[in-house]
């Protein structure tokens, strides 16, 4: 997002960029008139002096917990939260701020998507470039279900440039889901997937309704999702999956053939392989938690 010097700046001719206006209004003329006046020198003195005031920083938090369904984390470099958002922590469900302060993802999250989440972090810290606009499934844990969300994720400077960890926000797909398939025609192709994750849908038929090639098809799906169709069409199937398993007494082979896999054995690999637990593994442990959270 631009800051509000940069977008008054755009608004200016070419020869007063370089005083960096900004846009007032004076207060001796009507308000439908308005005058720039320049940047005070001392704007970045005053800044500093600003922010460093504010010392730890948990004061500017306090805005993400009006931001609504945006949580904003803080790890240090061994992954362990410093900061979070009050939306955070009660989407998490873990009482007080200080019981979630010093856990790690392998606290909250399954080993096998914990280490999937550490391995962006180290990502993150080794280049010092951010990864934004992650598409994952993660166990919402106040739920206790599979569901998908958007991540973005920014190294955490000091003063001299020295990555000290990681921030980042976590936001449900839905609510950024009109930015992120913006003008790229797969709205209506997600849209179907999400809506019967246990249909068949051959790749053709998808690439038709977007209006474009399979082969344009799975580029346009890895440069926006981070996935093939096809791996959107197996992810959106085990949420499905997930869900039954906690909100149903099926057994294993029903859930697996309603969901739109092969067999039992295909089925129970494919959830291993994604979220390091057997099924029935997945049904004991968030099962009981789920009860556990509805008897609250």
């Amino acid at each position: 997002m631009k800051s509000v010097d940069a977008l008054s700046t755009a608004k200016v001719s070419a020869s007063h960029q370089a005083l960096r206006p900004r846009f007032v209004t004076d207060a001796n003329t009507p308000s439908s008139r308005h005058k720039f006046s320049t940047q005070p020198p001392d704007a970045a003195r005053l800044a500093a002096e600003f922010f460093a005031s504010l010392g730890s920083g948990q004061k500017l938090l306090e805005l993400f917990d009006h931001l609504e369904g945006v949580t904003l984390f803080v790890k240090n470099r061994e992954g362990r939260f410093v900061a979070f958002s009050h939306s955070h922590r009660n989407s998490l469900d873990f009482g007080e701020p200080e019981q979630l302060l010093g856990r790690t993802d392998f606290d909250l999250y399954p080993r096998h998507v914990a280490e999937r989440i550490r391995a962006d972090d180290y990502r993150v810290m080794s280049t010092g470039q951010p990864l934004l606009n992650i598409v994952e499934l993660l166990v919402n844990p106040r739920r206790y279900i599979i569901d998908w969300y958007v991540t973005n994720k920014l190294p955490v400077r000091d003063d001299e440039g020295r990555i000290l960890g990681i921030m980042g926000t976590v936001q449900p797909f839905e609510g950024r889901r009109r930015r992120l398939l913006s003008g790229t025609r797969l709205d209506d192709v997600v849209e179907r997937i999400r809506q019967q994750p246990a249909a068949e849908h051959p790749i053709d038929e998808l690439a038709a309704l977007a209006a474009m090639s399979p082969r344009q098809l799975t580029r346009q799906f890895h440069a926006i999702l981070g996935m093939p169709p096809r791996d959107f069409i197996m992810f959106s199937r085990l949420k499905l999956a997930c869900e039954a398993l906690v909100q149903t007494r099926l057994s294993v082979a029903d859930i697996a053939a309603e969901c739109g896999f092969y067999d039992q054995s295909a089925f129970s690999y494919q959830f291993r392989q994604s979220f390091g637990l057997s099924p029935l593994e997945y049904r004991k442990r968030y099962m009981v938690s789920a009860q556990a959270a509805s008897w609250r």
